[in-house]
């Protein structure tokens, strides 16, 4: 059960991951010992104690955090090289009582209400040391120590979190306190080298193949990126709020997903709405949807897949097609079509990637 969580959580990272999703590429930094064995920030909970990331960041999870059953680990991290914060890497505590809430589709409970940071690693540039966001972030931890900076890049490990735990149990709360004990054996695992900014470039055009985020309907379900797994093919189409009623396909998209339901019942339909989450956006969309009697799914974009969006697109409505690894395909429509345009686009994707 811990490890199938573990896994779980994995794929569902609060924010995009160094590899996206689908993508197993494993990077290394060139400073870094040939005998050290380069894991993804992602599954290093599972796999492996040591981890390597391409911001320079070397540092080994204490055994006992991964081989205590009572303790489960949730590493979520980003590398953003334009961001206030250059890289983040934080490992969550995830009390066995989360689980049901976890478990539970219907939970209104945030996911990282249920869970407790043990330790969060920050990178920035010198430059960046005084910004609101990284001041924000650190403010929720009381201790602050300073790593060994690297050619115009800080960093940090903060520990002793001060954020609110009330929802947790006395029992949970003494595994997390048992937990903080081996922060000095992780400190000292800690060695930091410059960046590896090549890398990053790469690793970033990688992901740019992959839709990954983490997000909510516009119902408030929770959705991610997993909804791919379920389909060979999944018809993705990018509109927004600001275009209606002078952009507006609904009843067409409506109309096609109907015929998937009945013709091809292993593809699926999403809508990404990409000027929500926004109450107002929202409010014009469910009336839209109420209006043409829309049933398939309608998203708001969470940050990594509103990135993708302004890498990628030149407009709306656009519509791709994405495979069941979260790979994006080389076939884009842009602009409104009928539910029979779709319809044919769509049997000739399919019938290419199988």
């Amino acid at each position: 059960m811990k490890k199938q969580l573990s896994f779980l959580l994995t794929l569902l990272l609060l924010s995009a991951t160094v590899a996206g999703c689908g993508n197993s590429q494993q990077t290394t930094d060139s400073t870094s010992n040939a005998d050290t064995p380069s894991i993804d920030v992602a599954s290093v909970a599972m796999e492996d104690a040591t981890t390597i990331v391409q911001s320079g960041l070397t540092f080994s999870i204490p055994t006992d955090w991964i081989d205590n059953a009572d303790i489960n680990l949730m590493p979520n991290s980003f590398l953003d090289m334009e961001g206030d914060i250059f890289t983040q890497v934080k490992y969550s505590f995830i009390p066995a009582e989360s689980f049901a809430e976890l478990d539970d589709l219907e939970s209104t409970v945030p996911v990282e209400d249920l869970m407790i940071p043990l330790f969060n690693l920050l990178v920035v540039q010198e430059s960046m040391e005084n910004n609101a966001t990284f001041q924000s972030e650190a403010a929720s931890y009381d201790t602050i120590t300073e790593l060994e900076p690297q050619e115009g890049y800080l960093y940090y490990l903060l520990s002793d979190y001060n954020g609110d735990t009330s929802r947790f149990s006395e029992e949970a709360m003494a595994v997390y306190t048992d937990a903080l004990t081996l922060l000095p054996a992780l400190e000292a695992s800690i060695v930091t080298s410059p960046p590896n900014l090549e890398a990053v470039t790469e690793s970033a055009a990688a992901d740019n193949d992959y839709l990954a985020f983490i997000s909510t309907t516009l119902e408030g379900d929770d959705i991610n990126s997993t909804v791919f797994f379920d389909y060979d093919l999944t018809v993705v189409n990018f509109w927004g709020s600001y275009a209606y009623p002078d952009i507006n396909e609904l009843e067409e998209l409506e109309a096609f997903y109907q015929q998937l339901q009945t013709e091809l019942p292993n593809v699926n339909l999403i809508q990404v709405v990409i000027d929500t989450p926004d109450d107002a956006a929202e409010e014009t969309v469910k009336a839209a949807y109420a209006e043409y009697g829309v049933t398939f799914t309608g998203m708001s974009p969470d940050a990594t897949l509103g990135n993708w969006v302004l890498n990628n697109l030149s407009g709306i409505p656009t519509t791709v097609f994405v495979d069941s690894t979260c790979k994006v395909l080389d076939y884009k429509i842009e602009g409104i079509q009928n539910a029979s345009a779709y319809m044919d686009y769509t049997k000739n994707v399919l019938e290419e990637i199988q």
